[in-house]
């Protein structure tokens, strides 16, 4: 596993590399390193290395390499993991990117790279990748498809329920699915609960049981 100086020295190199290429067509080695190789193509034609800000995604690759040194990309794809790489990357960021805007920068649909990003985050040790509910919000709400203000009822919804979601004992995921149609409640635009698992992979149960949570800690109506 390559660590601290040397990853670092690596990174720079592979973005420095890719810069001076103009046009899609790179070389197949623009790195010594196969995992760095595997998404030169994919990340040079999307863009994303002149948009991105440079610390961001220097930290974006720090964080993919580490992530496919522990086989995260088997089955999923080494761009997959490199587009949740960046989500992780940007919150820290005064402007982070959003899911859709990686997805298709990248091209690929926005439920892998949710996926893959809680497998990314749950690998990654450090303060900065600290999960919190509203981390997933906009995830979800693509792929949900719900209206803006639905999505930033959620976001309220969450910052107001910030102090009880560690009382509350369920994944920032699943508060967040959960706030999500909540909001849409509130909003007089009801998702469907049977769409809502589909969507997500929430079973019924745990929707309606953290929903009405949030709901009671909103209201003041909890148990004691």
């Amino acid at each position: 596993m390559i660590e601290g100086q040397e990853r670092n020295i690596l990174v720079d190199d592979f973005l420095a590399k890719l810069r001076r290429y103009k046009g899609a067509k790179i070389p197949n080695n623009v790195s010594r390193n196969e995992n760095l190789n595997r998404i030169a193509l994919s990340l040079k034609r999307s863009g994303l290395i002149d948009e991105i800000p440079l610390e961001v995604m220097k930290n974006a690759l720090n964080i993919y390499l580490d992530n496919v040194s522990h086989g995260i990309s088997r089955g999923r794809g080494c761009t997959a993991v490199l587009a949740a790489c960046i989500l992780v990357a940007s919150r820290s960021s005064p402007s982070p990117v959003t899911l859709r805007y990686v997805s298709r920068a990248l091209k690929i649909d926005p439920s892998r790279i949710w996926r893959t990003e809680s497998l990314v985050v749950k690998n990654t040790n450090g303060k900065n990748m600290a999960v919190r509910p509203i981390d997933f919000i906009e995830r979800y709400a693509e792929s949900l498809n719900v209206d803006d203000d639905v999505r930033d009822e959620a976001i309220a919804l969450t910052n107001k329920i910030a102090s009880q979601v560690s009382l509350m004992r369920k994944s920032p995921s699943t508060i967040a699915i959960s706030a999500l149609y909540l909001a849409s409640i509130l909003k007089d635009r009801k998702l469907v609960q049977r769409y809502v698992t589909k969507k997500t992979g929430i079973t019924e149960v745990t929707l309606i049981r953290t929903y009405k949570e949030i709901y009671s800690y909103l209201t003041g109506n909890q148990a004691t």
